[in-house]
């Protein structure tokens, strides 16, 4: 009875992390029990990594190398994954991930492939002169596709002092072929690293979009923005499909939003700023998407804000300045409120009317910072106003010399017309 408790006690340690003697860590190694393997295995990756322990690291090597031809891949895997962050190891573990790395175990190869990128950290040199870069390049067709988003991280890191992974056209097209077979996680590794590719004409450059057009039906946003970023990327050269796409992205953008996290909905609206004044038309219809919530924290309420003053359109310019407006009074969100009024009044004129009817309002506000903010926001648009009615004079002005240059020419004309008559 008494070892019963003594075996859930350790278990319990070794999956709390708590300190547990060298020798002990060396007992469960050598035990039978699977689930206790793979606990311990984890637990010296662990201690080895956190606390520097070399001696735990000598005395166990040998038990994972033994470990990593275990017949159950979670032994297997795990001891690789061990063996992999021991920096007392560095031939045995090369040994033992180069062998894991060919298991006929999907499991085996996952671990193995990932703890490429633990070796390469603590053994760079070794990792980029044995020729495991060579064996990762083959894993990129594994058949198991979080082996080979495991492996381009891990070739990506081996190799960043060159540039990083090298894709080609052949495993372009590959990668690109096994797009549905990924996980959400494993995609958006994929796309990140596609844009390594540089597509050799239009062709191949359009023959490869046509095959994101899922991802741009998903309903993750890390594979969304990945896959828009890849589409960007490759078509710089033809700025006239950033609208296009656009309207492919909005749907599934705006049903994402709504769904997730203020976290990601942070993250998301970061990204559409960074797209800048191409939203416009295309989210313009879809603002209610964005509206501002009470409940949002400060963060995202500013982000919306700022957001705002892209995808206003004359049309429904009103409409937002009325949905800012409580919040230009709001102590936590005031200062990028009053800025968006700044931008929205540059919208058009009857924008610029809205925002000049509700300043005085602000400006009678009992705190000093709306006051200030309120009088920037003044002088912006009346700096803006200024500017345009000063083009437009500029623009009038010339035209009326234009004129006058004109009749001057034709007065000059009719008078020696009529010189020459008299002379004659």
């Amino acid at each position: 009875m008494s070892n019963v408790v003594t075996s859930n006690d350790t278990l319990q340690k070794l999956v709390c992390r708590d300190a547990i003697p060298t020798g002990q860590l060396v007992e469960l190694l050598a035990s039978h029990d699977p689930v206790v393997k793979q606990l311990t295995a984890d637990y010296v990756a662990y201690a080895h990594c956190s606390s520097g322990r070399d001696d735990l690291g000598l005395l166990v090597t040998n038990l994972l190398s033994r470990d990593c031809n275990d017949a159950n891949p979670l032994v297997s895997g795990s001891a690789v994954t061990a063996l992999a962050s021991l920096r007392t190891a560095q031939d045995t573990a090369l040994s033992a991930i180069l062998h894991t790395l060919n298991s006929q175990h999907q499991k085996v190869r996952r671990c193995a492939s990932a703890a490429c990128l633990s070796y390469a950290t603590i053994h760079p040199e070794s990792a980029a002169s044995s020729g495991l870069t060579d064996c990762l390049y083959d894993r990129l067709r594994d058949a198991d596709p979080i082996v080979v988003a495991n492996s381009l991280l891990a070739l990506d890191h081996i190799l960043r002092h060159e540039g990083g992974v090298v894709i080609n056209r052949p495993i372009a097209h590959y990668l690109f072929s096994r797009l549905q077979q990924f996980s959400m996680s494993s995609l958006e590794t994929v796309l990140v690293f596609m844009k390594k590719y540089a597509p050799k004409d239009d062709a191949d450059r359009f023959q490869l979009l046509n095959t994101l057009d899922e991802c741009f039906k998903t309903d993750d946003a890390v594979v969304l923005v990945a896959a828009v970023e890849l589409f960007l990327h490759w078509t710089s050269s033809h700025p006239n499909l950033r609208l296009e796409l656009m309207k492919v992205m909005q749907p599934s953008f705006c049903r994402i939003f709504l769904s997730s996290s203020p976290e990601t909905c942070y993250l998301l609206v970061e990204f559409l700023i960074s797209l800048g004044g191409c939203i416009r038309d295309v989210f313009n219809p879809h603002y209610r998407y964005f509206n501002l919530n009470p409940n949002d924290p400060t963060y995202l309420k500013e982000k919306k804000l700022e957001m705002f003053g892209l995808i206003a359109l004359p049309a429904n310019i009103l409409t937002f300045i009325s949905e800012i407006r409580p919040y230009c009074s709001d102590f936590n969100s005031y200062d990028q409120a009053i800025k968006c009024l700044s931008v929205l009044g540059q919208v058009s004129d009857a924008g610029r009317e809205k925002v000049y009817s509700i300043l005085p309002e602000l400006l009678e506000e009992p705190s000093d910072k709306i006051i200030a903010a309120s009088l920037e926001c003044l002088l912006n648009l009346t700096a803006c106003q200024s500017q345009v009615t000063h083009s437009a004079v500029n623009k009038s002005t010339a035209n009326v010399l234009s004129e006058l240059g004109s009749l001057s020419l034709n007065d000059d004309s009719m008078k020696t017309n009529q010189e020459e008559q008299a002379i004659i």
